[in-house]
This record gives structure tokens, C-alpha cells and sequence, in this order.
């Protein structure tokens, strides 16, 4: 009768964890499909016509002999005072963007600006994201925009981006300074002197961090800069820290910032003085260059497809763009963890690490993605983890505490 009564206990509990297994499988599978449709939302995508530029166009109000003195108690070079634009722009191949905007210096709190000591920088940031570095030449790295055109202009002139056989753009200079810097005259007087000479074509401006909210967000959301002074040339594509006096070592960063490949544009900017300290600026930009852009190549994966729960796996995962641009990876590892790796070089290899915190199968997901969000296809690796059993009846006691008194009680047979 004993032997009778354990066999029949065998067999109940053996139903009974077949059934939970069973219902395990059922839920899981079920979530997959939500997943799937999810992952399936967003999907590349095939370019087939230009595209249009999507610039970041940022128009800064500047006095050449500032109202702000320098630690060395002498005014600040074009020192900034508020952004007249400061938004992006859409503009179709072949097509001209026009904009007239006024800027009331009452508004922004300048309503004593002066008619001779005005003018207004125009610059066009590239759409591409690139990198650059606020402590040259691998640390402080920030996602950037790089200047395209600029173009500088005072009350009745009309000016435009200069291109010469050396210079493929105007070049833009922002210098990251405070008044309580005792380093940061010299750099402000080597870039004026270097400007004055008229033999470079580039502007500049002093963005005085303790004297401008708005100065300061640029600084240090935007360029991430660490110490003072900072000149960052051409929204980063190159960078110096400190009082550098040396007036070659600007002449060498603009030159060499001044021959990047650029979008080609025609870029004009004129300005009236309305009085009132009001200003009218109008602004036009003709986009000279077809742009085509494809999504980057669906990743590889490659790494363990099993092991043990609680060890940390490393995997391999590399894509390429044809057009070069750097990739992000965006990374689902099938437990309810995503994170998003990059930017990366096109090609190369990473590295992602995971810990798996609980037995099971498990399908990673991985899709790459270019500095213009072009997406690819996914990629997938399905790995396991040991699985055990006594992990799929806490869950499903949990989601039916009713049964759990009936298996007791056959236990107790």
C-alpha cells in the first residue's frame, strides 16, 4: 500500500510540473510575439532621392569691445551676449532658405547696445554627428556638430562664407572663458591679434560663462568643457586648453579646421540697425549639394550561446556603412535589459559584456545605427542559460497561491 501511495504521488507531481512547464513555455512564447511586434515597428530604410540638409543654425549677437572685463581688467574680444537663432533648418537640394528675424536687445536685457559696437556671427552646424574631445587628444569626448559655413556681419554690410583655394569654409571659433581666469587673457588677445590681421578667414567669440546663462549651457552641455580657457574650432573638430600666447599654434588649428570637407552652401547674412536697440538680420542659404545617405549594414554577433546564469559573457558585435558615417548599436538582451553603445568607427569591432541573472533561453537583438538614424535590420543569437525547475513553480504559485494548499496535500500523501 506505502509503495502504492508513492507511486501515485510520483505521478501527480509529475503532472503537475509538466503542466507549470508547460504554462511557463506558453507565457514566454507568448511574450516573444508582443516582442516581435515591437522590434518590428521601425524597419530601414531604402534612400532612393537626395535628402534634405538638416542644419543647426545658430546666429550669435556680439559686441566687439565688450561690456565685460577680462581678469586683466581690459574689455573682453567680441564678447556674446544672446543667440538671435538658435534652431535647426530643412533645406532642399538646390533649394534657398531665406529668414528674416529681428532681435530686440530690450527683450533679452541689452537695451543699451550701441550701433558701432554691434555684430551678428552666423553658423551653419553640419546635421552628420561627429566627436570631439574637450582634453585633447582622447579625453572629455562629446557628441558634436561641425561648422559647414559662417559668416559675420555689422549694422548696414552684407557678408557671405569665404572659400578660397585654401579655405573650403569661413572658420568659427568659440572660446570658453570667465572674468576670474587669470589664464584666459592670453588666449583672448592671440585670437584677436590673429583676427585683426585679416589674412585668415574665421570668427570668433568669447562665450563668458559667468557672465551669461546662455554662454554657459553652450560650454558645458554642448561642448562639455572641462578647463579654462577653451577654444573649440569649428564646434570641436579641433580644441585648446589654456593660455596658449603662441599665435601660430591658432594659425595651425585654423588652417587646418578651414580645409575640412564641408556641405556645400551659399551663405549670406546682412543686418540692419532699426534703433531701439533692435536689430533686423536677414539670412540666406542655398544647399549646392545632393545628399544621399543609406542605413548601415545589419550587425554580426558572435559569443557564447550558452552558459552558466550569474557569469558575465562578453560579445562581438561589428557592422559597416557604406557612406563611413559612425554607428551606434542598440542592444536587446532578451531580459528586459537594452542599452545603446556608441558612436563607433564603421567596421569596428565591440565588445558588450552581460550578466544573466536567471536560468533560461534567452534571444539576443541587435540592430545598428548611423549618425543620421538610418536603422538596419535586426540580427539575433539565441543563448541558455541551465534552467530550473523550482524557478518555474515560485512563478507559478505566485500567479495561483490557490493551488498551492492541493499540492501540499498531495505531497503530504
Amino acid at each position: 500500500m506505502n509503495q502504492l501511495r508513492s507511486n501515485y504521488k510520483k505521478t501527480i507531481i509529475s503532472i503537475i510540473l509538466t503542466i507549470v512547464v508547460i504554462l511557463s513555455y506558453t507565457a514566454t512564447a507568448i511574450s516573444g510575439i508582443k516582442e516581435e511586434k515591437n522590434y518590428n515597428e521601425v524597419s530601414s530604410t531604402n534612400i532612393s532621392q537626395s535628402l534634405p540638409y538638416e542644419g543647426y543654425l545658430r546666429i550669435y549677437v556680439v559686441e566687439p569691445e565688450s561690456r565685460w572685463d577680462n581678469y586683466d581688467d581690459e574689455p573682453y574680444h567680441y564678447g556674446f551676449l544672446d543667440f538671435a537663432y538658435n534652431d535647426t533648418v530643412s533645406i532642399d537640394y538646390q533649394t534657398t532658405y531665406s529668414n528674416t528675424i529681428i532681435w530686440d536687445g530690450s527683450q533679452a536685457g541689452f537695451s543699451d547696445i550701441e550701433e558701432d559696437n554691434i555684430i551678428v556671427i552666423a553658423a551653419i552646424f553640419n546635421p552628420e554627428i561627429g566627436r570631439g574631445y574637450s582634453d585633447p587628444p582622447t579625453r572629455g569626448k562629446f557628441e558634436t556638430h561641425f561648422v559647414d559655413a559662417t559668416a559675420g556681419v555689422k549694422p548696414g554690410e552684407t557678408s557671405s562664407n569665404i572659400v578660397n583655394e585654401n579655405f573650403t569654409h569661413t572658420v568659427f571659433v568659440e572660446e570658453g572663458t570667465a572674468t576670474w581666469c587669470p589664464y584666459c587673457p592670453a588666449m583672448a588677445n592671440s585670437l584677436n591679434n590673429v583676427y585683426t590681421s585679416g589674412e585668415y578667414p574665421f570668427y570668433f567669440v568669447a562665450l563668458i560663462e559667468d557672465k551669461s546663462e546662455v554662454a554657459r549651457y553652450r560650454l558645458i552641455n554642448d561642448l562639455n568643457l572641462i578647463y579654462y580657457p577653451s577654444a573649440f574650432f569649428d564646434g570641436g573638430d579641433k580644441t585648446i586648453i589654456g593660455g596658449a600666447s603662441s599665435e601660430n599654434t591658432y594659425i595651425s588649428l585654423i588652417s587646418r579646421t578651414g580645409s575640412r570637407d564641408v556641405h556645400e552652401l551659399d551663405f549670406e547674412i546682412s543686418l540692419e540697425w532699426l534703433g531701439n536697440s533692435e536689430l533686423e538680420i536677414d539670412i540666406s542659404i542655398k544647399n549646392n549639394e545632393e545628399f544621399f545617405n543609406s542605413p548601415p549594414e545589419t550587425p554580426s554577433i558572435t559569443g557564447p550561446t550558452s552558459g552558466g546564469y550569474g557569469v558575465e559573457q562578453t560579445y562581438e558585435i561589428s557592422a559597416s556603412d557604406p557612406d563611413n558615417n559612425d554607428i551606434y548599436y542598440y542592444i536587446d538582451w532578451g531580459n528586459g535589459t537594452i542599452e545603446t553603445k556608441g558612436p563607433y568607427d564603421s567596421e569596428k569591432t565591440v565588445y558588450a559584456k552581460h550578466t544573466w541573472v536567471d536560468r533560461g533561453q534567452y534571444t539576443i537583438r541587435v540592430r545598428s545605427r548611423d549618425t543620421y538614424d538610418e536603422v538596419s535590420d535586426w540580427t539575433t543569437l539565441e543563448v541558455s542559460m541551465p534552467r530550473k525547475v523550482s524557478n518555474y513553480l515560485t512563478s507559478f504559485f505566485n500567479n495561483h497561491p490557490r493551488l498551492l494548499p492541493l499540492f501540499n496535500k498531495i505531497l503530504n500523501l
